[in-house]
């Protein structure tokens, strides 16, 4: 709602002197939706205190969506009002972000990989709640979800919202859905999906053992900056508690340093690694944690 009024008080204040091709139009799509945002949050705040909707508030929810319209568009109901353009409403709508960009490996050598993060395609999405119509009964409700999905590129490239959907339109190599989802995907029958994947964690006993794991108990190892200098950081995360050794040697095998040998709890873990009395060359970092072992290249120039 805040949102909503400081827009309609922008475009009424701080450019009434400006011509702006529908001016009147955009000011009121915003006193609109600030109205549509007014009575949810009070439908909200009745919900959180357990009071029934009354009748006129039951029909306004149900008029979401209301039946075919003669012009326009093929719908109507107050959720085209949330719409500037109310064609847009039923277009098809992929939107992607890129969050995260890896420019070099662990060896310094560049590869540009972008993390993306974006919706697809609709699902149908069933969730069962206490229903202030239903005299606050668990009750199911349907509707249409956008799927989730991320990719990940190399060279430093970057999608944009044209492009995301031009993938899906494709129907080929379409960007993969991360493992966490197909936790609550069903098929068409309602049965679990076939696809379901664990996702990584600790199983906890009763009987008050350790708990038991089947993966790498090195999850990842990173270094950075590097090339290395006086300040950088080595982040690891472990998967259970172990026991870790931490060194360094240069290109011919030897061992040059131990930089720690302890017991670190499982999850991330942070230490400083301070290169500064290293002669430039090609080193290598090694990490041991119980029985696994795992090994990093790194510079310093």
């Amino acid at each position: 709602y805040q949102f909503a009024a400081n827009a309609e008080d922008f475009f009424l204040n701080e450019l009434s002197g400006y011509s702006i091709q529908s001016y009147d139009g955009i000011v009121n799509y915003y006193k609109g939706f600030g109205e549509i945002m007014i009575k949810l949050k009070a439908l909200a705040e009745k919900e959180l205190r357990r009071e029934v909707f009354s009748n006129d508030e039951i029909c306004w929810l149900k008029s979401v969506v209301n039946g075919a319209m003669a012009s326009g568009p093929s719908i109507s109901g107050w959720f085209l009002d949330l719409f500037y353009d109310k064609i847009k409403a039923l277009n098809e709508d992929y939107i992607v972000a890129d969050v995260h960009t890896q420019p070099t490996d662990q060896s310094g050598n560049l590869v540009g990989r972008v993390l993306h993060v974006g919706t697809g395609n609709i699902n149908l999405g069933v969730f069962c709640a206490e229903a202030p119509s239903n005299n606050y009964q668990p009750t199911a409700f349907i509707g249409p979800l956008l799927s989730f999905h991320t990719k990940v590129t190399r060279d430093f490239l970057r999608y944009n919202d044209q492009e995301w959907y031009e993938l899906f339109a494709s129907g080929q190599n379409l960007p993969e859905r991360p493992d966490w989802v197909y936790n609550y995907l069903a098929d068409e029958k309602g049965e679990p999906s076939q696809e379901v994947r664990d996702l990584r964690g600790v199983l906890y006993e009763s009987n008050g053992e350790n708990p038991s794991t089947n993966w790498n108990n090195i999850a990842y190892l990173i270094m950075k900056p590097n090339p290395a200098n006086f300040n950088t950081s080595i982040r690891f995360v472990l998967n259970q508690p172990a026991e870790v050794m931490v060194s360094v040697y240069d290109f011919l095998g030897r061992r040059t340093e131990v930089l720690v040998h302890q017991t670190y709890n499982l999850g991330e873990n942070n230490l400083q690694f301070d290169a500064s009395n290293y002669s430039k060359g090609m080193y290598l970092l090694e990490m041991k944690a119980g029985v696994e072992r795992k090994v990093l290249k790194f510079l310093v120039e």
